[in-house]
């Protein structure tokens, strides 16, 4: 093609798949009540043009396909008002009309080929959408899609240099007339080639392809409608089965993880959780050996009777957790930088559509001038916001009457005969247990409120709800923890044991734990589960159909077989999770120092749990860019700071390391040593630079390269891409039974 400066591949017109739609069957017979109900004409040309993003009052033809304006009668401009309000089609009739519409847009308006399959109970059917190098290239430079340089090993030879930068893809028109390769080329596997590779990773493939699409059509609306069930990215079988063996297995417990591989695979964003997770992990380790130690070290002191080395130790432990916090943060901090400077996400602006629930007026935008939903100017967010205060408020406050109706309880039993043995252990498990069971509960309230809130992109939706879920459960999980450790000791109906207040916070502590680890196991288990009940259900539909028709296919295709697993929506949950361990350790963990050990437990296991499912029972993920884990780093920040709070007054006041001390020194030596760590922990922070001196190099340079090159790009007006044909002269408009495949593949 004219814009490609590369030699003519074979590989420019072999067709990769990419991407599936999923819709339901017209032709399906157990629908026939469609071809009885009938729809208003106006309403049927409102549901088609809004596919297509558009309004009768700001329609532009051209937005429309001329081949479906000339085929549906009912959609002709010239058709007659009265006709418009009072004729009616079939529903039918109008499924097939818009379902055809869709797939001629698809073929000539987009240019991307696709085949339609029909599912095994033949209900659904799957659109697998393919796109050839030559398309994607064209889509890159009507775009200006960010791809890597071509690394320059002999002119390229800093430390700083040594990841290439990226930059607009219309900047290799500049050697229109040269054999001269810009940018990076990838194999089948996605790892980087010299020559006769792609441009593309496969999850630029998906980006464009589905970049495409959603600037032609509003698929959402198509699920509103009904004719469509979902879309999604198909699985590459090579690179899974490499990351089903190298990742996600329990035989790479202690191998480190293939982060660029899997961010090449399923994206920046999933990415950065696992990274994450493995600079958790280490950080976990080292506070397991330390913890470890402590635990010998006090069982020995213990059984000696050396009181005075049993306190210095766990004052020596609070101290040490009170900083490891810190320092996992500033770690981690750098790490971040390094990894966006790696994969190129470092300051780079990321495309966002507006999320898919969004509600407003559909209207045109008077700054761009296009079509799109706007905030109504009726909308009472402040209302809502408040709304949402009130019920999280409200459910705070049911949180803490709940633990203390629980701790009552523990004194009624202890204070019982015949249920005194019983006043530590029942009382213990019913906490955890409502931790869990409110965290449910919460979960779906604040989806519930985070919806009436009405946030136009995803991040600002994903940002919102993490803030929402973790204020929450923060109270949820923490509020009884900080009633043994720093009120029990002055209440005189409920004293602590004979061991200590330290001894009941890690009881406590101990027993939550080890519940959320058994309920976990339990819940990672259910995307399996589910799975599984889709399959079951449908071979019971399959048999029942074998009886009355023998030739139903027995093998499902493999987009069939994706469909029926669970949406991969976001890593909110996974960091949620993780995010309160941290805090159960930071914040807590000096009353059982044997807890980091079966955190550390718990986070190897996450991380393969978490690649097991993510490779073998949940859908591919759309690919997210990202720079960082977001709001996710705040968080941490939060509990490292708290943590410090906290672990000063355990050494203050539950100890018991300063008994001998009034109340208010006891006070006033807190402040001290509060205010100290805090002051301290942020000297470090301001001090410690946020990436190291070759990234930060490095990320310059890179900017520098870009903007260089792009100064530099030759602009040459006989430069044209070449127009797609606008149809396929031998493509037929209605879509039949006929160009549906069932056969086994």
């Amino acid at each position: 093609m004219a814009s490609s400066s590369r030699k003519p591949s074979r590989n420019d017109n072999k067709r990769a798949l990419v991407y599936a739609l999923q819709f339901n069957n017209p032709y399906d017979v157990a629908l026939k009540d469609k071809e009885d109900k009938m729809i208003v004409i106006s309403k049927a040309r409102a549901k088609l043009l809004r596919v297509f993003k558009t309004l009768e009052t700001e329609a532009d033809r051209n937005i429309i396909p001329q081949k479906a304006q000339d085929q549906l009668w009912w959609l002709k401009w010239d058709l007659h008002p009265n006709d418009i309000k009072k004729k009616r089609i079939s529903k039918k009739m109008f499924f097939i009309g818009i379902l055809s519409t869709v797939l001629h847009t698809i073929k000539n308006e987009l240019g991307i080929h696709y085949e339609l399959l029909l599912s095994r109970d033949k209900d659904e059917l799957f659109c697998k959408l393919y796109v050839t190098e030559s398309w994607l290239i064209k889509r890159a430079y009507e775009t200006d899609y960010l791809l890597r340089f071509r690394h320059k090993k002999e002119k390229w030879t800093r430390s700083f240099q040594e990841f290439s930068p990226y930059g607009p893809f219309s900047l290799q028109s500049k050697y229109i007339n040269t054999k001269k390769i810009l940018f990076s080329q990838y194999d089948s596997k996605h790892l980087l080639t010299n020559s006769g590779g792609s441009y593309f990773t496969f999850n630029d493939k998906v980006r464009l392809i589905s970049d495409a699409i959603y600037c032609k059509m509003d698929l959402y609306v198509l699920k509103n409608y009904g004719i469509m069930i979902d879309a999604f990215p198909l699985h590459d079988n090579l690179t899974l089965d490499y990351l089903k063996s190298e990742w996600a297995t329990m035989k790479a417990f202690f191998i480190p993880q293939p982060l660029t591989e899997i961010k090449n695979y399923y994206s920046e964003q999933i990415a950065f959780y696992f990274a994450w997770m493995g600079v958790y992990a280490t950080f976990m380790g080292i506070c397991s050996v330390v913890g470890f130690v402590v635990f010998i070290i006090l069982i020995i002191s213990s059984y000696l009777k050396h009181e005075g080395i049993y306190t210095a130790t766990q004052v020596f432990f609070c101290l040490f957790l009170a900083l490891w916090g810190s320092f996992f943060d500033q770690f981690w901090t750098r790490r971040e930088r390094e990894l966006a400077w790696q994969w190129g996400t470092a300051n780079m602006t990321f495309k966002e559509h507006q999320r898919e629930k969004f509600e407003g007026k559909f209207q045109k935008d008077e700054v761009t001038g296009k079509m799109k939903v706007l905030m109504r100017e009726s909308e009472k967010r402040n209302i809502k916001k408040t709304v949402s205060f009130v019920v999280i408020a409200f459910l705070i406050i049911v949180v803490i009457a709940m633990v203390i109706a629980i701790f009552r309880l523990r004194v009624l039993m202890k204070s019982t005969d015949d249920l005194k043995d019983y006043g530590s252990i029942v009382p213990a498990l019913i906490y955890a247990i409502q931790i869990s069971i409110f965290d449910l509960i919460y979960s779906k309230v604040s989806v519930w409120l985070n919806n009436l809130e009405n946030h136009e992109t995803m991040n600002i939706y994903n940002n919102s709800l993490a803030f929402k879920l973790f204020l929450f459960r923060f109270i949820n999980s923490y509020c009884g923890l900080f009633y043994i450790a720093f009120i029990k000791m002055y209440q005189s109906s409920d004293q602590c044991t004979e061991n200590g207040c330290m001894y009941d916070l890690g009881f406590q502590l101990s027993i939550i734990f080890i519940t959320n680890m058994i309920l976990n196991i339990i819940e990672l288990g259910l995307p399996w589960f589910l799975y599984k009940f889709r399959v079951r259900w449908e071979e019971r539909r399959i048999k029942q159909l074998n009886e009355m028709n023998a030739n139903i296919r027995k093998e499902l295709y493999q987009v069939e077989t994706e469909s029926k697993y669970e949406p991969y929506e976001n890593p909110i949950e996974d960091y949620m999770e993780m995010a309160l361990q941290f805090g159960f350790v930071a914040l807590f963990g000096s009353s059982f120092p044997l807890l980091p050990i079966l955190a550390l437990i718990e986070i190897l296991i996450e991380i393969r749990v978490d690649s097991w499912k993510l490779c073998n029972i949940t859908r591919r993920p759309e690919p997210v860019q990202s720079e960082s884990i977001g709001i996710w780093k705040n968080i941490i920040v939060f509990i490292a700071y708290f943590g410090a709070v906290t672990n000063s007054g355990i050494v203050v006041f539950t100890s018991g390391a300063l008994n001998n001390f009034s109340y208010s020194t006891r006070v006033l030596i807190f402040i001290i040593i509060e205010h100290a760590f805090v002051f301290g922990i942020a000297t470090v922070s301001y001090l410690t630079p946020d990436c190291s001196k070759v990234v930060r190099k490095g990320i310059t340079w890179c900017e520098r390269v870009t903007h260089n090159k792009t100064l530099g790009k030759l602009i040459d007006d006989s430069i044209k891409l070449e127009k797609r044909d606008s149809l396929d002269a031998t493509f037929r408009f209605y879509f039949n039974k006929n160009d549906i495949r069932y056969q086994e593949e």
